[in-house]
């Protein structure tokens, strides 16, 4: 054999043989590396949440219902009692969800006095500090979020006069409303229909969905206005 011959059978053998390990390489490399999981498609969907007593609360599942399929609505829980416990939880609750829209109620509970002589849950100077203090948290940490506020619905008859005063209501409604103009906050008109005539404080189911038709219009149509209205 030519010293030219051995020369080509030595090419041919490094080029089979590094053909055979790239294969097995390749082959190696399929059965080592895990398939990679598919990025999960982005949800663009509007982000609706719920945080408040259950005047919002029962309204939920109506708003949910009524709202165009591009909307998702979700919520804390149906009743998150005080202003204090949604400041206390504002993480939890609001800021950990970067909400597109808001919808928040809380005051009923903080004005309610569980006996006559007894001092309301939260003192209307508290209670004024504590809801400025979460809209301005909500304001600063989730600045794209659309906050609308829920005033509280006025009682029927003398019932529950001791535990929740017509007074006390109209004095922690104007503090809100205050409030929210202060920190261009809409605070939604309650529509005659939701009246407490459940029981002389809650609302019946009709009373709940009004609600919730309502804030329906009340979202779309904010939604579909131009940024900076």
């Amino acid at each position: 054999m030519t010293a030219a011959s051995k020369g080509g059978m030595f090419v041919a053998g490094l080029v089979l043989g590094l053909l055979l390990a790239g294969g097995l390489a390749a082959t190696w490399h399929r059965h080592r590396v895990p398939p990679q999981t598919p990025t999960p498609p982005v949800d663009k969907r509007i982000r609706v949440l719920v945080c408040g007593d259950c005047m919002v609360g029962m309204s939920c599942p109506y708003l949910a219902a009524l709202l165009p399929e591009s909307y998702v609505v979700t919520q804390e829980a149906e009743n998150t009692q005080t202003s204090t416990s949604i400041l206390a939880h504002i993480q939890e609750y609001i800021l950990g969800r970067q909400p597109d829209v808001l919808v928040l109620d809380c005051g009923v509970h903080d004005l309610t006095r569980l006996k006559p002589d007894q001092p309301p849950e939260t003192a209307p100077e508290l209670y004024d500090a504590t809801l400025r203090q979460i809209l301005k948290l909500v304001r600063r940490y989730s600045p794209h979020t659309r906050i609308v506020f829920i005033p509280i619905a006025p009682t029927i008859g003398d019932a529950w006069e001791a535990n929740y005063p017509r007074k006390s209501i109209s004095a922690y409604n104007a503090l809100a409303e205050q409030a929210c103009q202060d920190f261009h906050v809409a605070v939604f008109p309650l529509p005659d229909a939701v009246k407490a005539e459940k029981d002389g404080i809650h609302p019946t189911d009709s009373g709940y969905e009004a609600l919730a038709r309502g804030l329906r219009d009340w979202i779309v149509a904010d939604q579909a206005a131009p940024a900076g209205k």
